[in-house]
């Protein structure tokens, strides 16, 4: 089952490794685009997401070995990514579980 994960594990280190490089470029620019991905998870947290949905395994996999708290990445250039980790997921979510054409929440 540990090999299931093999390429997400290379996919992460290889972009580790980019985003490494490129604060060495110009640390002071990057100093403001924090990207922390690779402590774990707690399991508390962890077990709070899965029990309020059915995730695939690989997204939990990446949830407890990548991204434990909310990743923000924001450039001068308009890109903006923002991952939550399962400690901020539930709130995060607050707002996307909803239909406005039906007016009704979207449960799973």
């Amino acid at each position: 089952m540990a090999d299931k994960f093999t390429d997400m594990d290379a996919v992460i280190k290889k972009m580790q490794e980019v985003v490494a490089a490129k604060r060495e470029q110009d640390p002071k620019f990057y100093a403001k685009y924090p990207i922390n991905l690779g402590t774990l998870a707690d399991d508390q947290a962890v077990h709070e997401v899965t029990n309020k949905w059915s995730l695939p395994d690989d997204y939990v996999y990446f949830l407890k070995h990548y991204v434990p708290e909310s990743v923000t990445w924001s450039t001068d250039e308009y890109t903006n990514l923002e991952i939550y980790g399962a400690k901020d997921l539930l709130k995060g979510q607050w707002g996307y579980n909803y239909n406005p054409v039906t007016h009704e929440d979207i449960v799973d």
